[in-house]
């Protein structure tokens, strides 16, 4: 990954967002890192992982006892609505 600082973004813009089709590159002020510009590939990528995680978190839940439905779920907070009034 490439590090560069933002004053260094500023300056060369347009050959980073290319840089960017190629390899994330991490934005860094005073130092330390504050942004990460990726493009819209990898970015995507990322969701479909993040996606594919919590899917996976439900399955493993729905097949234990962890399990809790919908309709539960609207009921449990039926009743904390109802216990805060």
């Amino acid at each position: 990954m490439l590090h560069i600082s933002s004053s260094e973004l500023k300056k060369q813009l347009g050959s980073y967002l290319a840089e960017a089709e190629r390899e994330p590159i991490q934005i860094e002020k005073s130092g330390r890192p504050v942004a990460i510009m990726l493009s819209p590939s990898e970015y995507q990528h990322l969701k479909q992982m993040e996606d594919q995680y919590w899917i996976a978190r439900a399955d493993a839940a729905r097949h234990s006892d962890q399990w809790v439905g919908h309709n539960a779920v609207f009921e449990r907070l039926t009743d904390r609505l109802r216990e805060a009034e």
